[in-house]
């Protein structure tokens, strides 16, 4: 952007006690240098005379007043830089408007004091001031950055699902502050009726939170486990434990079961190959995971990639059972499957399922297991640019979903968009959100298995297979087992089946090769 430029900027305009709908006006604003949001807001109102009903206090990213849509996407507009020409600023959605960009979030604020986020001591202070150890102090020292600014409750699938018995993440990030302090009586008597286990894991709280909190893990995972360790968890979560407890997998099935997908693929046990594929319980045992994971092992295979399979030998990862809280199953799941992948000799592994990827790199070399661990696209990818896969011919117009742990989690967004780009003729279509803004399919958070969130009309998999219809896509291309079945339950709700179909990246290229 050049001084001086002009810059557009779209603002939406609403007042309920005068208009019948919203509308959005254009205003022209000569760019300055480091300006950010609030200033074309100030400069329409006080250069241009415009009225534009607007919040700000600040200015400088402390009082969190000034959220607002930029672009489609929850941002601080006193801190968000000005980078684009053209600007559309909106009401951060899930709240009432009260005007033009002010929303009501008194609403909002009774879902937080309903959660009683004041220390609730377990008896009085020995000492003034009182002393906290290092390593409490570290834990709860940065829920207190939470700006209250309502960026995270925006865009949060869960809260505005039809369960509506989820917080948000701004009360939980208030709530973990007093849960977490060693000073307070355990929460888990005294929580009321609102399920923190809605929550999907989707990650655009940590993404997007202006205070650079990492909600996810210093509040939403350390209530759920103070919660299982009190007992006072959903029947359906208690009984997703169950099922990984007694029989290995969520399916309930026989742990020999765990291999019959590779039936027919000649895809080798593994002895000492390069890579180990590992396919994870969806992979495993769901009909459709089933489907994606026979499609990439036999796609791999032919490509020269050594790479062999535990069949039935192979256990859970874990990830989902850490995300709902059960840090002691997860353990317990996380170094059996580290000792047998040493045992084997195991250097480096492809996984189908991006949560498995997610533990195996985040959470396993905490606990020794040191692993070269890769997406299988990320070696499509590679095969791809290496010219391994001859180029095919495949006219089609696919659009592509971002799964969370790949994207946000793990922030792998290029190399499934260049698989799909290295297919002549293949048109690729972005929709709407996508990349870091990507809308979730609501698998994640072990929801996949538990189903808090709910299946009905604005449940997260519809909606997003509403914004693919939008695109005009023949094809929505998926890279995880877990959002390929979420979408594909989407297409028969939605009565689309025929007309959109769901396919893994592995089944396209083979699909173009034929």
């Amino acid at each position: 952007m050049k001084i001086g430029e002009p810059i557009t900027v779209k603002v939406f305009k609403y007042n309920p006690a005068t208009d019948k709908e919203p509308h959005y006006e254009s205003y022209q604003v000569p760019y300055q240098r480091e300006m950010r949001v609030l200033d074309t807001l100030v400069y329409i109102q006080e250069v241009l005379g415009h009225s534009i009903a607007f919040r700000w206090t600040c200015g400088t990213k402390k009082c969190g007043s000034c959220g607002m849509l930029v672009n489609g996407i929850p941002k601080l507009s006193c801190w968000e830089p000005v980078d684009e020409p053209v600007m559309t600023l909106e009401p951060l959605p899930q709240f009432p408007v009260i005007r033009d960009l002010v929303v009501d979030r008194e609403e909002y604020q009774g879902v937080v004091w309903d959660l009683k986020p004041n220390l609730m001591r377990q008896q009085k202070p020995a000492t003034f001031p009182e002393a906290l150890s290092h390593d409490d102090f570290e834990v709860i020292y940065p829920l207190f950055d939470c700006l209250e600014c309502n960026v995270c409750v925006s865009a949060c699938q869960s809260y505005g699902t039809e369960s509506g018995t989820f917080a948000g993440p701004q009360a939980l990030v208030q709530l973990a502050r007093v849960a977490c302090d060693p000073r307070d009586k355990k929460r888990a008597e005294v929580m009321p009726k609102r399920s923190i286990f809605d929550c999907v894991a989707c990650y655009r709280c940590n993404t997007l939170c202006p205070a650079e909190i990492e909600i996810v893990e210093r509040a939403i995972e350390p209530i759920k486990t103070e919660l299982v360790n009190g007992g006072k968890i959903p029947p359906k979560v208690r009984d997703y434990f169950k099922a990984i407890a007694v029989h290995g997998n969520p399916y309930r099935l026989p742990r020999e079961e765990r291999g019959k997908w590779a039936v027919g693929t000649g895809l080798r046990e593994f002895s000492g190959q390069e890579y180990l594929y590992y396919v994870g319980c969806v992979g495993s045992h769901d009909e459709v995971g089933q489907k994606m994971a026979r499609s990439v092992g036999t796609l791999l295979s032919e490509m020269g990639i050594s790479l062999g399979i535990l069949g039935s030998e192979e256990t859970s990862d874990g990830n989902e059972v850490k995300n709902l809280g059960e840090t002691g199953l997860f353990m317990k799941l996380a170094e059996d499957c580290i000792q047998d992948l040493k045992k084997r000799g195991v250097n480096k592994i492809i996984t189908l399922d991006p949560h498995a990827l997610n533990v195996f790199k985040k959470e396993y070399p905490k606990l020794g297991g040191n692993f070269q661990v890769f997406h299988y696209s990320e070696i499509l990818a590679q095969l791809m640019k290496q010219r391994s896969i001859p180029p095919s011919d495949h006219r089609v117009k696919v659009t592509y979903h971002d799964p969370c742990y790949l994207g946000r989690h793990n922030g792998t967004y290029a190399s499934p968009r260049e698989v799909l780009q290295n297919i002549s003729g293949l048109e690729l279509v972005e929709m709407r959100r996508n990349r870091a803004a990507a809308f979730c399919c609501g698998g994640g958070g072990g929801n996949f298995f538990t189903d808090m969130v709910g299946g009905g009309k604005n449940s997260p998999n519809r909606m997003r297979l509403r914004e693919a219809l939008e695109t005009g896509a023949q094809i929505i291309a998926v890279a995880c087992p877990s959002c390929a079945k979420m979408l594909s339950d989407a297409v028969k709700a939605e009565e689309q089946d025929g007309k959109l179909e769901v396919m893994g990246l592995a089944e396209i290229v083979q699909q173009a090769r034929r």
